[in-house]
């Protein structure tokens, strides 16, 4: 039975995935800053851009399940403001949830998954290529994201492989401490499109990205949902992964 860390899963994406991944029989264990209401999963509150509380988390992984074959980086937020009214605070918040907090996991994890022969699976956005209005430190770390794990893929593989997928924005996912304001309508120089991601859809993909041991780039694929092509879409092209 794989156990399975996921973060930020306590709603939306993170806990569509648990969902979907207890379904396969694995042993997933939920870190977030919210209660999780799970059946099935081991939940643990965390803030996963702490340091010391990520190491903590892994130590209790260590001590109660013994072992780690998956870890999926999906905790996160969005702070929407204008350039000009983003304090330095609200920036370094974003990106210490959103990206340091997954090198902060793969840095700790690092031994178990290592053993496990395992798999790291991060949650970047499409918001990485082609973003929003005053959403600069969103798609900063989401950029990040992407990079960090190719990076981590070839530092860590073939022992661990790690891969990252980039959905359409989560409207539930978004915490903005400001009611969020009109969109204006798309320049055609613009590259607004499409659908959200809602997390029932999104959830199959992870499964196969943790479970299949297929190597890809040294365990390195970026599974852009806007780079999808073929009928089924994202639950049918899941089956293509790790």
């Amino acid at each position: 039975m794989p156990t399975i860390l996921i973060t930020g899963g306590a709603s939306g994406i993170g806990a569509g995935i648990a969902k979907r991944l207890i379904q396969t029989g694995a042993q997933i264990i939920i870190a977030d800053t919210q209660p999780a209401q799970i059946p099935g999963a081991r939940a643990q509150i965390c803030d996963v851009s702490d340091e010391s509380q990520v190491q903590t988390l892994i130590a209790n992984i260590e001590t109660t399940e013994g072992r780690l074959d998956g870890l999926v980086c999906n905790a996160g937020f969005m702070i929407r403001k204008h350039i000009a009214e983003l304090s330095l605070a609200e920036w370094s918040a974003v990106i210490a949830t959103n990206l340091t907090s997954t090198f902060l996991l793969a840095k700790a994890g690092e031994k178990m998954l290592r053993a496990a022969k395992g798999a790291i699976l991060t949650i970047a956005s499409t918001r990485a290529h082609m973003s929003e209005p005053h959403t600069e430190s969103y798609a900063a770390s989401k950029g990040g994201i992407l990079a960090l794990t190719h990076a981590l893929a070839i530092s860590l593989g073939p022992d661990i492989r790690a891969n990252v997928i980039s959905p359409r924005l989560d409207r539930r996912e978004i915490h903005s401490p400001q009611p969020r304001r009109p969109r204006p309508a798309p320049r055609r120089s613009c590259r607004h499109r499409g659908r959200h991601r809602l997390p029932g859809r999104l959830s199959a993909r992870p499964r196969l990205q943790i479970h299949n041991r297929r190597r890809i780039h040294r365990g390195w694929r970026h599974d852009a949902q806007n780079d999808l092509r073929g009928k089924g879409g994202l639950t049918q092209t899941v089956f293509r992964y790790i």
